[in-house]
C-alpha cells in the first residue's frame, strides 16, 4: 500500500506535469493527507525543499484493483482558489505493473530511486518510504503551461463514491511549474 500511496501521489503530479507547456522545473510547496487506520499504522507524507519525502507503515496488503481518482488544479493569476483542470481515475496496480511507457510509468520508475516500493501486485504489508524524490526536468511534459497546481488524489477500493467504496488514502500537495 504504501507504494500504491505514493504511486497515487505520483500519478498526481504526473497529470499535472503531463499538462505543462514549456516547464523546466517543478517545485512542491506543501501538502496535506489522510489515510485510512484499516491499511495503515503510520504515513507521514511532506515535502521539504521542493522534494517530496514518506514514510508508510502498510498493515494490511494493497491487492488488484487499488485505484486513485486524480486531480489536477490551476491557480489563475489574481485567484485565490484552484480551479479543476481534469481528472482520472488510476488503475494502480496496472500501472505500476504495465509495460507501456507513458507518463506515470517513466515518473514511477523516477521515484524507485528514492524509494523502496516493488513494482508489483499486491504489495505486501510492510515499511515503504520515498526519500527526497524531485522529478527530473526531462519528465515534465512540454505541453504543461507554467504556473500554481494543486495535485489531489484520493485512493480507494471497489466504485469511486459507490456503495462498496473503501477508502485507503487522500493527498494534496501543492506544486509550481516554472
Amino acid at each position: 500500500m504504501g507504494q500504491q500511496l505514493i504511486i497515487v501521489n505520483l500519478a498526481l503530479l504526473l497529470i499535472i506535469l503531463e499538462k505543462v507547456y514549456g516547464a523546466t522545473k517543478i517545485e512542491f510547496h506543501g501538502g496535506k493527507h489522510r489515510f485510512s487506520s484499516k491499511y495503515f499504522s503510520n504515513f507521514t507524507f511532506y515535502t521539504e525543499n521542493s522534494t517530496i519525502y514518506a514514510d508508510l507503515l502498510l498493515i494490511k496488503s494493497i491487492r488488484q484493483g487499488f485505484k486513485a481518482n486524480v486531480e489536477i488544479q490551476l491557480r489563475l493569476d489574481n485567484s485565490k482558489v484552484h480551479q479543476k483542470l481534469f481528472s482520472y481515475i488510476l488503475n494502480i496496480c496496472d500501472l505500476v505493473v504495465s509495460f507501456k511507457n507513458t507518463i506515470f510509468k517513466k515518473w514511477f520508475e523516477s521515484l524507485l530511486k528514492y524509494g523502496n516500493f516493488m513494482q508489483n501486485c499486491p504489495v505486501a504489508a510492510d515499511h515503504y518510504y520515498v526519500n527526497g524524490w524531485k522529478p527530473e526536468s526531462k519528465l515534465i511534459p512540454s505541453y504543461l503551461y507554467p504556473g500554481d497546481y494543486r495535485i489531489k488524489g484520493y485512493g480507494f477500493m471497489g466504485k469511486y463514491r459507490g456503495k462498496n467504496e473503501n477508502f485507503v488514502v487522500e493527498i494534496e500537495v501543492d506544486a509550481v511549474i516554472s
